[in-house]
């Protein structure tokens, strides 16, 4: 091989490298661009995922379960069960169908504690803990009899869904 063809083979060696390195550019800057676009399509969907704030909780006696009598709220119930309106304090496990079902007799009573308390319930599926509600008087005179008046236990813990303590 002469002098010629040598330096021939080194320019395009030289020709080559340069090529690689240009298309290396190219392909970082499309990746950088196609990561910017996939962080930007997770965005929405990142903050649909993150936690809700929490507002601040009103301040609620440490014990859950039925306010004791002196502390109900005395009124225009929903019915004619004889009984006014009560208090009640959310313990762990409750759902206001489970609520309902304790004070007015059915599960699908749910929506008259929801609508009387639509200020403390943002999402009547979430409940939390503490939160005092205002249970409207039952509707009928049979669930006003067998409404409990306290649901405390032994402890004096109140009693919810997974038993009492």
């Amino acid at each position: 091989m002469g002098p010629t063809a040598k330096v021939a083979l080194i320019a395009a060696m030289v020709a080559l490298v340069c090529a690689v390195q240009l298309l290396e550019r190219e392909f970082a800057a499309a990746r950088a661009g196609v990561r910017r676009e996939r962080e930007a399509a997770e965005a929405p969907v990142a903050a649909l995922l993150r936690p809700l704030e929490d507002p601040p909780l009103p301040e609620v006696p440490l014990e859950t379960g039925v306010v004791p009598e002196e502390e109900t709220v005395s009124g225009g119930g929903g019915g004619s069960g004889g009984g006014g309106e009560r208090t009640y304090v959310v313990a762990a496990g409750d759902t206001l169908a489970k609520i309902a079902k304790r004070f007015l007799g059915k599960e699908s009573e749910w929506r008259a504690i929801y609508k009387r308390n639509r200020a403390a319930i943002p999402d009547p599926a979430r409940l939390r803990v503490g939160t005092p509600l205002r249970i409207p008087a039952p509707r009928n005179a049979r669930a006003a009899r067998e409404a409990p008046r306290e649901l405390t236990g032994r402890t004096g813990v109140g009693y919810n869904a997974s038993g009492p303590p």
